[in-house]
């Protein structure tokens, strides 16, 4: 099975029923953002698993077979780091966050949204 922006892991179709059930809006499922990578001086693609666009708001659902090994780690803290410069928040949550701590999650998940509209209210027109 090849990787495609039109399909939805199991995991992010677990994190999208969390998302209906904090009735939250205005997110995109595996939105493309291009961002400038200083290490190669070159534009990169990425696929954000959830974003909020309009707050500059992230949410990754880290599954452990595709983020739990070392590289994978460092992999992933390298795309944070560009998603970052280039003026996003991101968010983490990991399988068992998801699964297993499913109250918790959605409170982390209402905070970060609700600190971005903040971050973002705050900003200069």
């Amino acid at each position: 099975m090849t990787w495609s922006p039109q399909k939805m892991s199991w995991l992010e179709r677990k994190f999208l029923k969390l998302l209906g059930e904090c009735k939250l809006h205005g997110f995109i499922h595996n939105f493309q953002i291009d961002a400038y990578d200083i290490r190669y001086n070159e534009i990169r693609t990425f696929y954000a698993d959830f974003c909020f666009p309009e707050l500059k708001l992230i949410i990754e659902c880290d599954s452990e077979m595709y983020h739990s090994k070392d590289y994978q780690k460092r992999r992933d803290g390298t795309r944070q780091e560009i998603l970052e410069q280039a003026g996003f928040t991101v968010v983490r949550f990991s399988s068992k966050q998801i699964l297993k701590e499913r109250e918790a999650t959605k409170t982390a998940l209402k905070k970060a949204v609700g600190e971005a509209a903040i971050r973002k209210a705050l900003l200069p027109q």
